[in-house]
């Protein structure tokens, strides 16, 4: 008797893949110290992309401590539009909306 038995690997690749994407941002978000806006929301996006419930535990800590790097880059960017509107108000030239 013959038995054919077929393994779902398909979890063990999309945990790769998620994998793959913290290790990509991780390095990304740790390049520079400013983004533009758009650039950060775009890393916002992929980073609330990663399903952490299928991510390795070592993994999972490199996750944390890229979101706590984005919250702190999302906060100074904030931080800085508020600078250059209050500088921009004391100086008489806002005309932002």
């Amino acid at each position: 008797m013959e038995l054919n038995k077929v393994v779902d690997a398909s979890p063990i690749f999309f945990q790769e893949r998620q994998s793959g994407v913290v290790e990509d941002l991780f390095n990304t978000i740790h390049a520079q110290e400013t983004y533009n806006r758009k650039d950060l929301l775009n890393i916002i996006q992929r980073v609330n992309s990663v399903d952490v419930s299928n991510l390795p535990e070592e993994t999972q800590c490199k996750f944390q401590t890229l979101c706590g790097r984005v919250h702190t880059l999302t906060v100074n960017h904030m931080v800085d539009a508020i600078f250059e509107e209050a500088t921009a108000l004391s100086g008489g030239e806002y005309t932002s909306s």
